[in-house]
This record gives structure tokens, C-alpha cells and sequence, in this order.
């Protein structure tokens, strides 16, 4: 937390006016390789969030299911009855895959990334 505390309050490198306007112009987890050395454990996290691919892939699927909960047969259906037959339509087959005696899954090591 103080390391946080340290960015937000720019102090130390972070209050050279150079350091944040090249913070717009870098690829981010570069600036954070570069400028975050002494925020070991921020610039850590930083960098493993960046790391992670931007998809809409799950909101698109939900909003394909919504549309075939709420279609123009079902359209006086409220919404958040429909919410929660989405919600029911993704999570009953992931709950199902969870309860079986032959799922396994190993853990991701964070520290490998």
C-alpha cells in the first residue's frame, strides 16, 4: 500500500514531468519496466495486469444469450428476470463441470510470469 500511496502522490521519480508524459507515449508495461524500480511490488502487479489479453468475448456471449432469452415472444419478460436466466443459462454448466469427480485444474503460477 505505501507503494501505491507513492505513486499516487508522485513522489520520488514520478514528479519529473518527463517520467509521466512518457507514461502516454510508451507501451505501458515498458514505462513500468523502466520507471517502476523502486516500486518493485507495484510495478509487478502492474505489469502482470497489462500482460492480459483485451477481449469482449464474454460480454458478447452474454449479451447473444439475452438476446435469445429476451426475444419479441418474451418481451413483457422484466430484466432482471431476464439477468438472472443469463446468469443461470452461464453458470449451471460451469457449475455442473466444477461438481464433477473428474475436473481437475492446476493453479497458474504467478510467479512464472
Amino acid at each position: 500500500m505505501t507503494e501505491f500511496a507513492s505513486f499516487r502522490a508522485r513522489e520520488g521519480i514520478f514528479t519529473k514531468d518527463f517520467v509521466m508524459s512518457t507514461a502516454k507515449t510508451m507501451p505501458l508495461a515498458s514505462w513500468w519496466t523502466m520507471y517502476g524500480k523502486h516500486l518493485p511490488v507495484l510495478s509487478k502487479i502492474a505489469q502482470c495486469v497489462l500482460a492480459q489479453p483485451v477481449s469482449a468475448s464474454a460480454a458478447e456471449r452474454d449479451w447473444s444469450v439475452y438476446g435469445q432469452v429476451k426475444s419479441k415472444a418474451r418481451n413483457c419478460l422484466g430484466h432482471r428476470v431476464a439477468e438472472r436466466l443469463v446468469y443461470c443459462h452461464e453458470a449451471l454448466p460451469l457449475g455442473e463441470k466444477l461438481q464433477s469427480a473428474a475436473y481437475r485444474q492446476t493453479p497458474a503460477d504467478w510467479d512464472k510470469q
